[in-house]
């Protein structure tokens, strides 16, 4: 099973559909590495795979298929998975998807399947249904879920389970992946079976007892008694019978003889009309003879002239064969003649190939200029940022003094404004108080004043109060005021000699910048401008190289292309001289052939007739038509001869007799034969009560040998159901399950002892007793024989990396005996899920160099899944997993990337 195309919707943390193109997106690439952050759905998508497949996902965590739909689907979406897969040359697609609670909907939407076999634009429907999906699957593949996630499916955190179980534990997985439980049944049939014997032996003791009472007797020995009276009783009956047979058989005879000598007499006339027909068919069998001996005589001719013909016709292809090869030789001669021009053409532009040479050679010795070019300029683009930097904060600095300028005189002026106040106030009430109608005011000029300010009567006091707090509000507004215009005035001043600096720093990167350009321009001046610009020197030099390597490849394919065709077209002219020599040979076999053939003929003494008379009838060239005619012709004779002789002899037997009365002697006869049938009834009822005890007396006796035998059987049976059933500690399951476990073995230390450098083996414990506990242990414990040390370790006591190699190896072991016990299916694909954080580089390679052993051997696709950055700069063809935003997604990328 090999996958082309997985698509997907709405399954864990993969919000939106995905389409994974195995086959475009790997590019032929057989090992590659399904990459991605921790939590990003690298397993995932693994769980959409498997659950494509068989309904489920693809580890024990992740049973619930509920468990598959992602958080961020819409509600109203169904979750699916379709897997388009190659099995052999067939191809299959399976599509399944989720039952779902939809809202507003009463009922869920059910769970679908479909299988399809496709044949180009056309689909074939094998199933319909989950459950029939499922099981046309398995029939397909050969594996069910579990079997498949032991053998194609490595799944994350089962990956070492089979090496660190236990013996009970090892029995549970391999009992699932090999169904040994068959095993563990054929124990209970074994009891069974002890019990069906011991029972059936019990129901032949019945069946005695039964059939004595048929024969009214209570013991066997009664039985036999009875069985010897009636045998005295019989022998009389049996003598009168044999005198009535005797009278009978007289009659019978006298009859028969009666009746013998009527069939003689019609024996004679058969044979004399017999000979008659005979004697007639003799003329047809002489003219037969006479061809048949023609056609031996034609057989040598005939041999000689189907030689003929056939050489005749192989001459005529020799000819064929002749014309053809001398129109290739004339081909190939022009083709040679072609590419000899061709090169020539090529060789005369030796010019234009020295050119190009000399051109890259003139550019090489500019490559160190345009890099001191490049670096002036870049170092004139910073002279030039900083200076106009400069320039900028020089400006910058120049706006804000003139603010600071404008604020201070707005201070000056708020200032001013606030002493006048203090004046006005003071002075309008003065103002008003001298003010005369028909006297024009000193402010307006008015003559009439018609609402001057007055002071009430009496208020003299508080206006004088509230003239005092106005007056000092506006004295407080005069020293802030003043306090602003100070503050103001400092603030520019500062900004003025920032100014100054900043003015002396923008004249200093003028400068620097303008030194800068001299050295960029002293620098272009020694190099073409065209060949200025960042690249555009090494993009003409690669031009330049790409111009000289197109001249050089073609005047060296020009030259193999004329040598090609001499070569060519030397061997076409030896294969039309050699044409030539076969085809002349070929017509003088075939002129000597007729000549044959013709005398042949002369010597059979045949007319040319006659041969071809023979020749048109297929049935007297075959040897065995001819063969058969001839024993024919030879048995017609002695047909012949015996039809006289048995004439002859019937004729004899009836001289001298007459034909007998046959009718008299045969009524004679049933006389006789009715009073022998009366004593052969009597003599029946005395035989069928002896037959009666005689057929119960075997039944019993034959009840007893089969009682006998059969409890021979039970006893047997009962040992098997013992020793099956573990009576000496090891039961029936488990002994196969052991023969079982080292196939898995010697596949996987094939693999261990390469991936450890020859160090490590694995050993399986031998059967016993456990003496401490007094009772009997599997036999499937597992260890790890060391080199090194030359002892056994346990499992356990391996270190991460020394435990991943070891479950890979027994892993991988396994997967080839559960294909191997699956029939023969050959399943081309294996993903494994994490496992190699654990390893050391030079252990990461070992481990990768045997998947790609694996891969290289059987031509499977091996999928690692891991987030080990070190992987990708080994193996070039991935699936990348990215998680985002709004879910995660996947793709194919090739090329190893740099660590």
């Amino acid at each position: 099973m090999r996958p082309l195309k997985l698509r997907f919707f709405g399954i864990g943390s993969y919000a939106a559909e995905q389409e994974l193109d195995f086959a475009r997106g790997l590019d032929g690439h057989g090992l590659f590495l399904i990459h991605g952050a921790t939590g990003a759905g690298k397993t995932t998508i693994l769980d959409a795979l498997t659950y494509a497949l068989y309904g489920e996902a693809s580890g024990k965590s992740r049973e619930k298929s509920s468990i598959l739909r992602a958080d961020r689907a819409p509600e109203d979406a169904v979750t699916w998975a379709e897997l388009t897969f190659a099995l052999g040359s067939a191809v299959y697609r399976v599509y399944r998807s989720l039952k779902q609670e939809v809202p507003g909907r009463k009922t869920p939407i059910p769970a679908k399947g479909t299988l399809c076999r496709l044949d180009g634009d056309a689909e074939e429907l094998l199933a319909k249904m989950p459950q029939t999906v499922t099981k046309h699957i398995v029939d397909l593949i050969g594996i069910d879920h579990d079997q498949f996630c032991q053998v194609v499916l490595l799944p994350q955190g089962d990956f070492q389970k089979f090496l660190v179980a236990d013996s009970k534990e090892r029995s549970i997985i391999l009992q699932k992946l090999f169904r040994t439980e068959r095993y563990s049944a054929i124990e209970e049939c074994l009891k069974k079976r002890a019990s069906v014997l011991e029972a059936e032996a019990r129901e032949l003791k019945k069946r005695e007892q039964i059939l004595l009472e048929q024969a009214h007797c209570e013991t066997v020995a009664a039985l036999c008694a009875q069985l010897a009276g009636g045998k005295e009783m019989l022998q009389a009956a049996q003598a009168r019978v044999r005198v009535a047979q005797g009278q009978a058989q007289e009659k019978e005879a006298a009859w028969q003889a009666g009746k013998a000598l009527a069939a003689r007499f019609e024996e004679a006339a058969a044979r004399a009309a017999e000979l008659a027909k005979k004697q007639a068919d003799a003329v047809t069998m002489e003219a037969c003879r006479t061809r048949l001996e023609e056609a031996k005589r034609a057989v040598v001719p005939m041999e000689r002239e189907s030689r003929a013909v056939m050489l005749e016709a192989e001459a005529k292809r020799r000819a064929d064969l002749r014309t053809r090869a001398q129109a290739q030789a004339e081909r190939a001669e022009q083709a040679a003649q072609k590419a000899q021009k061709a090169l020539a053409a090529e060789e005369g532009r030796e010019g234009e190939r020295e050119a190009c040479r000399k051109e890259q050679a003139a550019l090489g010795s500019l490559v160190q200029t345009a890099a001191q070019y490049n670096a002036a300029q870049k170092t004139a683009e910073q002279a030039m940022g900083a200076a106009a930097e400069a320039q900028g904060q020089a400006a910058a600095l120049v706006q804000r003094e003139e603010a600071a300028r404008r604020s201070a005189a707005q201070a000056a002026e708020r200032q001013g404004a606030c002493l006048r106040t203090l004046y006005e106030r003071s002075a309008a009430l003065a103002l008003a108080e001298a003010l005369v109608d028909g006297k024009p005011c000193p402010v307006c000029g008015a003559l009439t004043h018609p609402s001057p300010a007055r002071r009430a009567p009496g208020a003299a006091e508080k206006d004088r109060a509230d003239e005092y707090e106005r007056a000092k509000d506006d004295a407080r507004a005069y020293a802030a005021a003043q306090e602003a215009y100070v503050e103001a005035q400092q603030v520019a001043d500062r900004l003025t000699a920032e100014r100054k600096r900043a003015q002396a720093a923008a004249m200093q990167a003028g400068a620097a910048e303008g030194a800068a350009r001299g050295s960029l321009q002293a620098l272009a001046d020694a190099l073409p401008k065209d060949l200025r610009a960042p690249g555009a020197l090494l993009a003409r030099l690669g031009q330049a190289k790409a111009r000289g390597e197109a001249l050089e490849d073609a005047w060296k394919r020009a030259r193999a292309q004329a040598e090609q065709a001499k070569v060519a077209a030397a061997q076409k002219r030896a294969a039309a001289e050699s044409a030539e020599t076969e085809a002349q040979t070929a017509k003088d076999a075939a002129q000597k052939g007729r000549a044959d053939f013709e005398a042949a003929l002369l010597a059979s003494e045949l007319t040319r007739e006659a041969y071809e008379a023979i020749a048109r009838d297929r049935n007297w060239q075959k040897e065995t038509y001819r063969k058969r005619m001839g024993e024919r012709i030879i048995e017609f004779s002695k047909e012949l001869a015996g039809a006289e002789r048995a004439a002859k002899d019937a004729a004899s037997a009836i001289a001298g007799k007459e034909k007998p009365d046959t009718p008299a002697l045969l009524q004679a006869a049933e006389q006789a034969r009715e009073q022998a049938r009366a004593a052969q009834q009597e003599e029946a009822g005395q035989k069928a009560r002896q037959e009666q005890l005689a057929g119960i007396e075997a039944e019993i006796a034959k009840g007893a040998q089969r009682h006998e035998k059969l409890d021979a059987r039970y006893r047997l049976a009962k040992r098997l159901a013992s020793v099956a059933g573990g009576e000496h500690g090891v039961h029936f399951q488990t002994y196969v399950q052991r023969s079982i476990f080292c196939e898995v073995m010697d596949a996987a230390n094939a693999r261990l002892s390469i991936m450890s450098r020859q160090r490590f083996q694995l050993v399986m414990g031998e059967l016993g007793q456990d003496q401490t506990k007094g009772r009997s242990w599997e036999g499937l414990e597992l260890s790890v024989l060391d080199a090194e040390t030359g002892r056994p370790r346990g499992v356990r006591s391996l270190s991460g990396g020394e435990s991943f190699l070891a479950s890979l190896s027994l892993a991988l072991g396994l997967a080839d005996v559960v294909q191997s016990y699956a029939g023969g299916v050959r399943l081309d694909t294996m993903f494994i899920d994490e496992g190699f954080g654990s390893l050391d580089m030079e252990t990461l390679d070992t481990a990768l160099e045997a998947l790609v052993g694996l891969q290289q051997d059987s031509a499977r696709l091996v999928g690692i899944i891991s987030h080990v950055t070190e992987l990708e700069a080994r193996i070039p063809a991935r699936l990348e997993v990215e998680r985002g935003a709004k879910g995660s997604r996947a793709y194919f990328a090739i090329g190893r990337r740099e660590g």
